[in-house]
């Protein structure tokens, strides 16, 4: 992987380039560039145990009109309360479609540790079984 100055990272090969959200700086960052410009998101969420009560560790969000996967860091840094909730806001608006694979232990978490409830949600776990039984 290369790096440059601001922490963004490209993975060789594949012209994808990741950037670190662990800060309020960044975060902002990333909302400035996804909010006025994406109606559609990729998410997905890692943790510990990921349900009700597991941990959340990271959350991976790439906008589909971007070149950039944006790694949020859950263990040094609440994102959800900075920047006037605007990641909830992100998660929780119906103009912006959030794709997910199996999203029920990722939307547990978030509605019981942070009060977020995600709309707008295409499962593409779901999506996989209608196109097989179509």
């Amino acid at each position: 992987m290369q790096s440059n100055n601001s922490g963004e990272h490209t993975i060789p090969g594949l012209g994808i380039k990741c950037k670190l959200v662990n800060d309020e700086d960044s975060l902002d960052s990333m909302l400035n560039t996804l909010l006025p410009n994406t109606a559609m998101i990729n998410v997905d969420l890692e943790g510990i145990d990921l349900t009700r009560e597991g941990q959340i560790c990271l959350m991976q969000i790439h906008g589909a009109n971007t070149d950039r996967v944006y790694i949020i860091d859950f263990i040094g840094f609440n994102p959800f309360t900075t920047l006037n909730g605007r990641l909830k806001t992100l998660l929780e608006t119906t103009a912006v479609t959030k794709v997910f694979f199996d999203p029920r232990n990722d939307a547990a978490a978030l509605s019981h540790q942070f009060n977020v409830h995600l709309k707008n949600v295409i499962c593409l776990q779901l999506a996989e079984v209608a196109d097989c039984r179509s």
